[in-house]
């Protein structure tokens, strides 16, 4: 009566890439032509014909209600059954798909590596200022051991002794 493809959970864990693809192939293509049949049937069923007798009519309008809600509900388990193929897709290229991971990972790992360098090399230009700039500030003011000794935070005692 209703046609509906396998429901059953799909294993992405076993198998090769190519093995795993046909199979996940193969059960879209399924439930891709079950939704068709059933909403080609469900199409079917719903065209009004006048022709028949009402004794007849009651019955089957019964039976015709009852392989609607089937077909329907077939429809529906086809279209999730889809849709949770889709995720398996996903989790098993995001699991699997390891030469993309390394690819991203090294990338990251380039760029982290190009900004230590970048880095390094402006501190080591600001070293090289403050160096060149201290320098010629001991040129220019000299060597005084009490500039070398003071520290700018502490008070300077009031009695003019140091």
């Amino acid at each position: 009566m209703a046609h509906a493809a396998g429901h059953g959970r799909t294993t992405l864990t076993g198998g090769n890439k190519e093995n795993v693809l046909k199979t996940l192939s193969k059960k879209q293509k399924d439930d891709v032509r079950s939704i068709q049949d059933n909403f080609a049937e469900i199409l079917k069923l719903v065209k009004v014909e006048d022709e028949r007798g009402s004794s007849v009519r009651v019955q089957t309008v019964e039976q015709e209600q009852l392989e609607l809600g089937i077909r329907a509900t077939n429809l529906v388990r086809c279209a999730e059954s889809l849709m949770k193929l889709n995720e398996d897709l996903k989790k098993y290229f995001f699991l699997n798909d390891f030469p993309f991971i390394s690819q991203s990972v090294q990338k990251a790992r380039e760029a982290a590596n190009a900004d230590i360098k970048n880095s390094q090399s402006r501190m080591m230009s600001v070293y090289r200022e403050m160096q060149a700039e201290l320098h010629d500030l001991e040129d220019e003011y000299g060597s005084v051991w009490y500039i070398k000794n003071s520290n700018p935070t502490k008070e300077k005692p009031a009695n003019g002794d140091l």
